[in-house]
């Protein structure tokens, strides 16, 4: 793999010696805020409405380097000199591509409910669609590149999502509470199937014809209006599907979600989504990291394109709640959530009464630092980026180590250290 790697029509910048900041990639989604990220970056509320910042360099939305030489989109910068920015090794086992995606999402809506394929689904649907033509920005496209999209949500401010497939017994029981008409036959299908029922239950419920969809809708509707005879372990699930029913009185996703695990994350807390994981974010501020891949396959609530079949071929009937990941303190002040992906590693720095204020970052790859509150720095050599809340930087393989001085919470993100078996690199 050579460095002198160009892209065409980008001129060859020095790669940095040390830290960089980024600016990063910002989806405007509909369902984003106008003033959660806005406010976390301490700047005026945007015209449009803010869903993520992408801070990393996936060719849909590379963030860009701020470099003395000349700003350049991250992904230019690190095809024109891959083994010092990612380092030799992350860059001989991903191609010479940076592996993770760290993203800052900012949800006052509930997304789509969806479900990521692994690599090998991730491979075989790039691949069709590149035979068919569909060009990679259309909103048609389910797969704009062939990688796989594990990831991992960090809450910032209290955040909820439904993930995962919730026990059968449980599912039976809300239902129950729920005495939803019409709902006979998915009791009947989970009781004698079990788990393995999941995803025909699924495509039935996706694909109900107007009639019947309605008239369970509306069932729906009247099982959840509050009448005090309830059980209130079953509240806050009751909560949040009238809130998704509210917003999508038609839309089957809807019936779904009544199938799904409620994760009400307090800020720190993180949730871990694995390939074949039907899930739905339903509003808050979270910090997410993936591998780098924008597939997703959708099932429902949203207005873009719904693969009824692709989502429901991905599903893994399997993929039960996994609940809050653990973190594990490698030193003072020094956090790891807990996952198994070779892709990315997350780790949190964050000061307090018995913790150093300064460390010393020394991963084996490149690294995208981003600051949650307070301040931080980071010093190599003669080289300094310094980083208030919501903004990042880059510091690439050949600048570590380097001192990471934290007065507040930064998120490191790194390509994980797990083995690659099983896990097949795309194509």
């Amino acid at each position: 793999m050579g460095s002198s790697a160009q892209l065409p029509g980008v001129p060859i910048t020095p790669s940095p010696q040390g830290p960089s900041r980024l600016a990063a990639h910002v989806r405007n989604y509909a369902w984003g805020s106008r003033h959660a990220i806005a406010t976390l970056q301490g700047r005026e509320a945007p015209t449009l409405p803010e869903a993520e910042l992408w801070f990393g360099a996936h060719e849909a939305g590379p963030a860009t380097l701020e470099h003395p030489g000349g700003d350049v989109p991250l992904d230019a910068a690190i095809a024109a000199d891959p083994d010092a920015l990612l380092g030799p090794d992350t860059a001989a086992r991903f191609g010479g591509r940076l592996p993770f995606l760290l993203k800052l999402l900012a949800a006052a809506r509930p997304l789509s409910i969806q479900v990521h394929p692994d690599a090998a689904a991730a491979a075989s649907g790039f691949a069709a669609e590149e035979r068919a033509a569909v060009p990679r920005r259309h909103p048609d496209r389910c797969f704009p590149d062939p990688w796989p999209k594990p990831e991992l949500l960090r809450a910032v401010t209290p955040f909820a999502a439904l993930c995962g497939f919730r026990a059968v017994e449980r599912t039976l029981d809300l239902l129950d509470d729920l005495t939803l008409p019409g709902a006979g036959w998915v009791e009947q299908a989970l009781r004698e199937g079990g788990d393995a029922a999941l995803p025909q239950v699924v495509e039935r419920l996706l694909r109900l014809a107007t009639a019947p969809r309605r008239e369970l809708l509306e069932g729906l509707r009247g099982a959840l209006a509050p009448t005090g005879g309830q059980r209130p372990a079953w509240g806050r699930t009751r909560e949040h599907i009238a809130a998704l029913h509210a917003t999508y009185p038609d839309d089957p996703g809807v019936l779904v979600a009544l199938l799904l695990e409620l994760h009400e994350l307090s800020p720190g807390q993180a949730l871990e989504v694995a390939p074949g994981t039907p899930h739905a974010y339903l509003g808050g501020v979270g910090v997410e990291v993936m591998a780098a891949s924008d597939n997703v396959l959708r099932g429902g609530l949203t207005t873009k394109r719904v693969d009824t079949h692709g989502f429901v071929a991905a599903l893994d009937p399997g993929a039960m709640p996994v609940g809050r990941t653990r973190t594990h303190q490698i030193g003072p002040g020094h956090h790891r959530h807990a996952t198994g992906s070779p892709y990315f590693a997350l780790h949190e720095y964050r000061d307090a009464p018995d913790a150093t204020a300064s460390h010393r970052l020394d991963p084996a790859s490149a690294a995208i630092v981003l600051c949650l509150e307070g301040q931080v720095t980071l010093s190599h050599a003669e080289t300094t980026a310094a980083l208030t809340a919501g903004y990042a930087a880059f510091l690439p393989a050949r600048a570590t180590p380097c001192r990471l001085h934290v007065e507040g919470t930064a998120i490191v993100a790194t390509a994980g250290d797990h083995h690659l078996d099983g896990y097949p690199m795309g194509v």
